[in-house]
């Protein structure tokens, strides 16, 4: 997407989630586990935001790239390939951050980067047909059939896992391909509805999604409410070789946050033009910063300097520090790239 056609809000989106995931990844790896529920309530909420969020927005932003192609009569193949050689790179980079990060594992171990990855494939693949109202419903059809017979087969998919534990680890591993490739196609789903949307009323469509959003979330809460206690955590989901997936009620909770911060995040940064520059930097670096924030929670902090946090304010001050590293980094990184395409930087190092 060039520069001057991104969409602030979706930047900002981006960074939530990859603040999401950094805070996940330090109540993990921080956290003594003498901070007990709280820690545990801490990783519970921002899992079922921070990647769910990233896969969404894969769909949503190829949408909206698939729909320009099609206003200024470009060739879909070109899009397409573009899509296919980034989403694979994404798994390359997915394999070589469980090198770096990860040597105690094997290589091959199926991971966040890597479904991500493969959801750019297949999304950018679908997504010239997301325009048409029947494909769209063809979609929504293909995510829940996914999901429905992931949970049908969730009992043999433990036994078979179990039998064949080095494929397991590639195919059943952290957010695998199936059921979570679903995601991205209700974000292709959302992102080719609102770009025609939004030619009528964006702020109607927005309210709409809102509104749904909340509903959704009510729903939700009347659900759990009955529920035994503790009436939020792993137990109500789908654990499968140590990895978790949402629970079919969790599903709900899931889709209705993804519509709401949708919402919240347009009017915020596209109607009411709030900047949240920081969001906006890490959702354009999220990638790179992905990678450097692992090297700075796990490597750095957990395995050489062994700290253990057992003070809630001294965790969220270092949290806040380290945001605001990985902002300034970012910074860095934009400024770094932009340097790099300036015409005279080649000519300087020829």
């Amino acid at each position: 997407m060039k520069e001057e056609a991104r969409f602030r809000f979706l930047d900002g989106l981006r960074g939530l989630a990859l603040v999401l995931m950094v805070l996940n990844h330090t109540a993990r790896w921080w956290l003594d586990a003498s901070m007990g529920w709280g820690r545990y309530y801490v990783i519970y909420a921002t899992v079922t935001l921070a990647a769910p969020l990233f896969l969404f927005l894969v769909g949503f932003s190829l949408a909206i790239a698939a729909a320009r192609a099609t206003e200024h009569d470009l060739d879909w193949r070109g899009a397409a390939r573009r899509s296919t050689g980034r989403g694979l790179r994404i798994v390359a980079a997915g394999l070589l951050l469980n090198a770096i990060v990860f040597p105690e594992h094997p290589i091959w171990t199926g991971g966040v980067l890597q479904t991500i990855g493969l959801s750019i494939v297949v999304a950018g693949l679908v997504a010239p047909i997301a325009r048409h109202p029947a494909a769209r419903v063809a979609l929504v059809a293909v995510a829940a059939v996914s999901y429905a017979t992931f949970a049908q087969s969730f009992t043999a998919l433990g036994a078979w896992s179990a039998q064949h534990p080095r494929l397991a680890r590639i195919v059943f591993a952290d957010f695998p391909p199936w059921p979570w490739i679903g995601l991205p196609l209700l974000g292709l789903v959302m992102g080719a509805w609102w770009m025609e949307a939004r030619r009528r009323d964006t702020h109607a469509a927005f309210t709409g999604l809102a509104v749904a959003g909340v509903a959704a979330a009510a729903v939700f809460v009347l659900l759990r409410w009955g529920a035994p206690a503790p009436r939020l955590g792993f137990m109500h989901d789908y654990i499968l070789n140590r990895h978790w997936t949402p629970g079919g009620v969790t599903i709900l909770w899931i889709l209705a946050m993804l519509a709401v911060l949708v919402a919240a995040a347009h009017h915020l940064m596209e109607v009411r033009k709030i900047a949240l520059d920081g969001l906006v930097v890490l959702g354009r670096t999220a990638m790179s910063m992905y990678f450097v924030h692992h090297l700075i929670v796990l490597t750095l902090v957990n395995q050489w300097l062994g700290v253990r946090f057992d003070h809630w304010v001294l965790y969220g001050a270092a949290n806040i520090a380290l945001l605001v590293l990985l902002v300034w980094l970012g910074r860095g990184w934009l400024a770094a790239k932009a340097a790099a395409r300036h015409p005279g930087f080649s000519a300087r190092w020829a």
